[in-house]
C-alpha cells in the first residue's frame, strides 16, 4: 500500500528534514513511501547542497515537488543584474552562493574595499568595488545556471499557500492591474479553472496568508487543501483561538492542514503521513 509523507517549506534545513522524517516512518528503500514537499526546498538554512542530494536520491516516480514562492524567488533571481535587498533577506542569495561555492559576502561593498583600498588609488575605488560585485553576481548566476540543482526546481504545482484567485466582477477594472496578492481579500473570489490557471495566477497563489483565505470560505470544495507557506502556529491562534499547541505542530481542522513548521525558528519539519485509507 502507498504511504505519502507530506511536508513543506524545507528550507534548505535537510538534517532536519531526514531526522523528522525518519521519526514519521519514511524508508528511503521503501518502492511504497513516496515523499511530497509543497514548495520551498531551499533558502535560509545552511544544507542546500545536502538537501538536493538527499531529495534526488529518491526516485523521481516516488517523490511530488510543489512550486513555492521561494522556487519562484529563486528563478526570478536568475534574470536580475543584481538581486533586491529581499533576495538577500529571504536567504535566496545564500542559496546561489552555496550552489556556487563562492562567499556571499563577496557581493557586499566592504569585502572588495578591503581588497582594493591596498591595490587600487582611492579615485578608482569605487569603479573597482562596482566591477568586481558585478563579476561576481554574474560568475555565480552562471554556476547556478550550469548546475543540476537549477534543472531540478520543480515545474509542476500542487498547493504551496493557495488555489489561484480571481476578482469580484464589480470591482475587476479598479485592481485588473494589481498583482493579485497585492489586493485585499475581500475583493477576492476562487478562480472557477483554477486547476487549468495560467503560471502567472499560480505565481501569485503561491503569496498571501493561507489560513487568512480559507476563513473568508474562499476554498469550498469537498476536499482537504494542503498547505505550507504560513507558520502553522497562527493557524492554530487565528482559526480555533488556540495558543496552548506550542511553536509550529501540524495543523489540521479535517478541511484545512498546515504544514510549514517554521524550520529556521523550530529546526523541525512537520511530516504528514498519507496512506491510501488514512492521514496520520
Amino acid at each position: 500500500m502507498s504511504k505519502y509523507f507530506c511536508c513543506s517549506d524545507i528550507h534548505s534545513f535537510a538534517s532536519v528534514l531526514k531526522t523528522c522524517l525518519n521519526e514519521a516512518g519514511f524508508d528511503i528503500n521503501n518502492s511504497e513511501h513516496k515523499l511530497m514537499i509543497l514548495g520551498d526546498i531551499f533558502d535560509r538554512g545552511a544544507e542546500t547542497l545536502e538537501t538536493y542530494e538527499f531529495i534526488k536520491s529518491i526516485p523521481q516516480e516516488r517523490r511530488v515537488l510543489i512550486k513555492g514562492n521561494h522556487e519562484y524567488l529563486f528563478k526570478a533571481l536568475l534574470d536580475k543584474t543584481f538581486p533586491e535587498s529581499y533576495d538577500f533577506s529571504n536567504g535566496t542569495v545564500k542559496t546561489f552562493c552555496e550552489i556556487a561555492g563562492l562567499q556571499e559576502e563577496m557581493l557586499r561593498f566592504h569585502y572588495w574595499y578591503t581588497f582594493g583600498s591596498m591595490q587600487v588609488p582611492e579615485e578608482e575605488l569605487y569603479e573597482y568595488v562596482k566591477v568586481q560585485i558585478d563579476k561576481t553576481w554574474a560568475k555565480i548566476k552562471r554556476k547556478v545556471k550550469n548546475s543540476e540543482i537549477y534543472k531540478f526546481i520543480p515545474g509542476y504545482v500542487f498547493v504551496h499557500s493557495f488555489v489561484p484567485l480571481d476578482l469580484k466582477e464589480e470591482i475587476k477594472k479598479i485592481y485588473q492591474y494589481y498583482p493579485m496578492y497585492a489586493i485585499p481579500e475581500t475583493a477576492l473570489i476562487v478562480d472557477k479553472d483554477w486547476r487549468n490557471a495560467g503560471a502567472v495566477a499560480w505565481e501569485d497563489a503561491t503569496w498571501g496568508c493561507p489560513w487568512r483565505l480559507f476563513k473568508l470560505k474562499l476554498f469550498r470544495e469537498h476536499k482537504k487543501l494542503v498547505v505550507g507557506h504560513w507558520h502553522t502556529s497562527d493557524f492554530y491562534e487565528n482559526l480555533d483561538n488556540d495558543r496552548s499547541k506550542g511553536l509550529c505542530p501540524i495543523y489540521n481542522n479535517g478541511k484545512l492542514i498546515g504544514l510549514d513548521a517554521c524550520t529556521a525558528l523550530t529546526k523541525r519539519v512537520n511530516v504528514l503521513v498519507i496512506d491510501e485509507e488514512n492521514i496520520v
